[in-house]
């Protein structure tokens, strides 16, 4: 009896085939990723490889949102990280600092003061896939009475697809004092490790901040007063602080950005 003919194994998939199957992958959820590299070498090869990241980001557009910052007051107050996926960052635990902004993967906190440590008064920018916690310095002049932060990325030209988790990154903090009657701003740097000069505008009016974050628009920071009368804008270009006279102004600069 004859022997049956040998069967043909499948064609292999063209290598472009192959990276138009893994760009559509699911991307909230890192864990197809590992598992589509541990398939075999080759694949391994394509998911690792930087420039499919760089086409990855760029396919989905839309960054995923791999966890909520959440702040309980009950029965002491702490700030945990919540996963919405099967990402998990090291040292994700409790922690008794005060979320203020998230930006491009890192978290900007506050570290309160308590009544056992008065001196403790600082922010810190944690990184959670890496669990870095960078800590500024403290400002030469005293953290005003009414203020609020944002975290931007420092990579000049950067277009936010690939941001480095350890890439430089700048804190602009902008807050005002009711009798000194002035608001400023200060940069932090933190490829040079320090805080820049303040820019200030005089007007009482516009020194109680909301305790909300901050909105980015263009080259501009907008952060908005207790009262309703108007907006802070700082242009981080300029290195200027100014009053916006109402939301209009800014809808009309986020059309503009947009193209809208």
């Amino acid at each position: 009896m004859a022997a049956p003919p040998p069967q043909s194994q499948p064609p292999v998939l063209m290598d472009e085939l192959v990276e138009e199957i893994l760009l559509r992958l699911l991307s909230d959820n890192p864990a197809q990723l590992v598992r589509a590299a541990l398939v075999c070498k080759r694949w391994c090869r394509f998911v690792t490889d930087p420039g499919f990241r760089r086409r990855f980001r760029e396919f989905h557009r839309t960054p995923p949102m791999l966890g909520l910052i959440v702040r309980r007051r009950s029965p002491a107050t702490t700030t945990r990280f919540l996963p919405t996926s099967s990402f998990y960052p090291y040292d994700a635990g409790c922690r008794t600092w005060s979320p203020l902004d998230a930006r491009h993967g890192c978290i900007l906190f506050y570290y309160k003061p308590t009544r056992s440590n008065p001196a403790r008064n600082e922010l810190n920018v944690w990184t959670p896939d890496t669990g870095v916690v960078h800590k500024l310095p403290k400002l030469c002049h005293p953290l005003c009475a009414y203020w609020n932060a944002a975290l931007l990325c420092g990579t000049l030209g950067c277009n936010h697809m690939e941001c480095p988790s350890d890439g430089p990154f700048t804190v602009v903090l902008v807050g005002g004092n009711i009798f000194s009657r002035f608001s400023h701003a200060y940069v932090y740097s933190s490829e040079a490790d320090e805080w820049s000069q303040p820019a200030s505008i005089e007007d009482p009016r516009y020194v109680e901040l909301h305790c909300t974050y901050s909105a980015l628009v263009g080259n501009a920071l907008y952060f908005h007063p207790r009262w309703n009368i108007g907006i802070l804008e700082y242009d981080l270009a300029k290195k200027e602080l100014s009053v916006t006279a109402d939301m209009q102004s800014v809808y009309r600069s986020c059309a503009h950005v947009s193209g809208g």
